[in-house]
């Protein structure tokens, strides 16, 4: 099997925080030398920026200075919602290591794996509402039952967003819903007990 491409370009940033171009490679091919494992370019230009100023830089044959094996190009080819998490925290790595801004991302990754717990969390409301008789019947208890979920999903959202602004670390910003939910769950017993 040939592992070719066509028609590529490569760019290169400054910074993650505050990315500013510094490299451009362009090449008519780039073909996978599986001796050295990389990348090999043909018939290609470099254009490199620096203060204020563009030098350019042809060339016949160039390695590329990539991360990228073949392998995990087919894998960047499935969209990241039918990635396992595995394969979407790979994902992010490999775009991180580009130098894409991944924040959001994995506060997206990071509340994917919280969401599941929901179930728990929203079951220590449930006990609750369940010891105590009311005479205005199980209506009431769906109705507030759907509100609390809606809340919780709302706040999810939220809290990430405000996350992803005030650059909270990933793992807070996906799990902080979670965690003020439950510690609302079972001061919510706690109260019911007594």
């Amino acid at each position: 099997e040939i592992k070719t491409g066509n028609e590529i370009s490569i760019q290169e940033f400054s910074s993650v925080v505050s990315p500013r171009l510094s490299k451009v490679i362009e090449a008519r091919k780039i073909v996978w030398d599986s001796t050295k494992n990389k990348w090999k370019m043909y018939a290609g230009v470099e254009r490199i920026f620096s203060n204020g100023k563009i030098v350019f830089k042809s060339f016949k044959e160039k390695y590329a200075d990539i991360n990228l094996t073949h392998r995990k190009i087919l894998a960047l080819k499935k969209k990241p919602e039918e990635m396992t998490f595995d394969e979407l925290r790979n994902y992010i790595e490999l775009l991180k290591r580009g130098g894409k801004d991944v924040r959001k991302r994995m506060i997206e990754y990071y509340g994917e794996i919280a969401f599941p717990f929901a179930h728990f969390i929203i079951a220590l409301f449930a006990v609750p509402f369940a010891s105590i008789k009311r005479k205005d019947g199980m209506a009431i208890q769906a109705s507030a039952a759907l509100g609390l979920t809606f809340a919780y999903l709302v706040f999810t959202k939220i809290f990430q967003t405000i996350g992803y602004a005030a650059d909270l670390s990933p793992i807070l910003s996906g799990w902080g819903a979670n965690a003020a939910f439950f510690l609302v769950g079972i001061l919510t017993i706690a109260k019911t007990r007594t």
